[in-house]
């Protein structure tokens, strides 16, 4: 018996894959599988409760047209941008399903970018209310004006550069040129802006209504100027038929992105800088998480494989060399600000303003599962030992800030 959605080998008995960590446990109602564009829209379905409880995400707006008040007063609301892109090609590795995924999400985060962002300016706003009105989708995408807001919001919340190249009516396409965006110094044989093309599809289902999807045709790693991007107007909610990253592939980015991190290298030019808004990895790590328990799984899974990379990579050796290092890289980086207490057998290492979950209300859920799994696999990997790392508290769950503990296990 195989999964419907990645083809992993499953038992009968179990609820979730191993692999995609899709449910399984629905098959008498449905047929056996449960189909990941629905399962995904259910996810969409929620946007009023993610809207209602995550702070950053409602000061989008102020971002991107006034003064905001950061949410996390020491670190600021920026995050460096391979931190996007470990998890980003973590989950790719484990299966390129998962990059269907992740532009799924990034349509979500499009509709947020639209809707929480660029309709907070009062004329904007104003103006696609009435372009709406008069039921005139093509002049909402062809004005001037919404385009130029789409642009500079992309820019400001550190996305990368997008320019409207050709509006084709006939055929229901727009062409966007990107530049810089998060995988711009990644070497990819396949384009590998997928989150970023789901937040194109995204943006422009929420200016002018309709399905859209989008498929990167040109990427700007292997040598290309710039990335090629195509919107495409639909009359029904499908997904793309993208050109996936290959596993190995995915294994090879993973590997440079890591060198990236440790090296601390340049990712994109001085007009953009590298870090980006991180309302956009709240919603996307909340929605990996709550998507099932077996996402949460393969994120702590994920943050495990890039914490022993790391661990590799920069030649950590022992608990102290270890912890010291996870506290630089960690301020570095904008995940948070650790502090690290010993016991009688553990660690207890605690957190402020987490990437994951600064500003967000009491929504009883731990959201740091993945930097469990990145605490863990460092130790693991420095130690030559085996340590369990769990988040037993969070911001998210009401407490006021969040704390891992570290247990070795013998």
């Amino acid at each position: 018996m195989k999964c419907s959605n990645c083809g992993q080998r499953i038992q009968n008995t179990w609820n979730f894959c191993p692999n995609c960590g899709i449910r399984l446990d629905l098959r008498e109602n449905i047929g056996g599988y449960l189909n990941r564009e629905e399962y995904l829209k259910e996810r969409q379905g929620y946007y009023d409760l993610i809207f209602n409880n995550f702070k950053i995400l409602r000061s989008m707006g102020d971002i991107l047209y006034g003064e905001a008040e950061p949410v996390r007063p020491r670190l600021s609301d920026f995050g460096h941008i391979n931190i996007l892109n470990l998890r980003k090609f973590s989950f790719s590795y484990l299966s390129p399903e998962h990059e269907y995924t992740l532009y799924k999400i990034g349509k979500i985060i499009g509709h947020y970018l639209v809707n929480a962002g660029i309709r907070n300016d009062p004329k904007t706003g104003g103006l696609i209310d009435k372009l709406s009105r008069a039921e005139k989708p093509w002049s909402i995408l062809e004005n001037k004006t919404i385009q130029k807001k789409c642009e500079e919001s992309w820019i400001k919340l550190g996305i990368g550069f997008i320019k409207l190249d050709d509006i084709n009516r006939g055929e229901g396409k727009l062409k966007y040129i990107a530049r810089e965006c998060s995988s711009s110094r990644i070497h990819s044989t396949r384009p590998p802006c997928f989150m970023e093309t789901g937040i194109l599809s995204g943006m422009t289902e929420a200016l002018s209504g309709g399905f859209w999807y989008g498929i990167e045709h040109r990427c700007k790693p292997p040598g290309d100027s710039y990335s090629e991007i195509e919107i495409y107007l639909n009359d029904r909610e499908e997904e793309p038929m993208m050109e996936l990253i290959t596993k190995d592939e995915s294994n090879s980015i993973l590997n440079e992105v890591v060198g990236l991190v440790v090296d601390r290298s340049e990712t994109r030019s001085d007009r953009i800088g590298d870090f980006f808004y991180i309302a956009i990895d709240q919603v996307m790590n909340y929605l990996l998480v709550a998507l099932s328990p077996g996402y949460a799984i393969l994120s702590k899974h994920c943050g495990k494989i890039c914490g022993e990379r790391i661990s590799r990579e920069a030649e950590l050796r022992g608990i102290n060399d270890t912890l010291n290092y996870l506290r630089d890289l960690f301020l570095y980086s904008g995940l948070g600000i650790i502090r690290m207490e010993e016991g009688i057998d553990r660690i207890i290492i605690k957190m402020d303003e987490s990437i994951y979950a600064s500003g967000v209300e009491n929504i009883h859920m731990n959201l740091c599962i993945s930097l469990a799994g990145f605490i863990e696999g460092a130790l693991n990997e420095a130690t030559d030992q085996r340590w369990e790392v769990t988040e037993t508290k969070c911001i998210a769950n009401g407490h006021p800030n969040c704390e891992f503990q570290c247990k070795l296990i013998t």
